[in-house]
């Protein structure tokens, strides 16, 4: 395990534990930390999928239309779909990890490798990570006060 600034501030095992912990709360909280987790990935992490999504060459314009926000109660998106995105039938899910990756599997048309989920989730990552954690203490707080009955 090395010793990045990432892996010190993002502890998994404790993360995990968190996790678990969340989902004992009640239906009116777990109805609360879904919809703000939802707000922060609209906000602040699908832009940044979008503008990476833009930079792939020969898909950018149709890949961000494969980028859902999704209800979790952690902060979440989604990457591809079964709707056709380009003329020739490509899917969102044909599309993602052959536009990230640069390996089209057995596919003749030209893939780049841009790691563009990747750097995507560089640039958003501590300003999700940290707003998250703000609606994490103050529903944890509501809950233990009795505040969601």
């Amino acid at each position: 395990m090395s010793d990045s600034p990432i892996q010190a501030k993002y502890d998994r095992r404790q993360f995990a534990m968190l996790v678990s912990d969340l989902k004992r709360l009640n239906k009116n909280a777990n109805r609360q930390l879904r919809a703000e987790s939802k707000q922060i990935a609209t906000q602040i992490m699908k832009p940044e999928f979008d503008r990476q999504a833009e930079r792939v060459p020969h898909w950018g314009q149709a890949l961000p239309r494969s980028v859902f926000v999704v209800s979790d109660r952690i902060p979440s998106v989604k990457i591809g779909g079964r709707r056709p995105l380009v003329s020739g039938g490509a899917t969102g899910i044909d599309l993602r990890n052959p536009t990230y990756s640069g390996q089209g599997r057995e596919s003749p048309a030209p893939f780049t490798a841009t790691g563009w989920m990747r750097k995507a989730s560089g640039v958003y990552k501590d300003e999700a990570f940290d707003a998250w954690s703000k609606v994490v203490e103050k529903i944890c707080r509501k809950f233990n006060a009795g505040g969601f009955n």
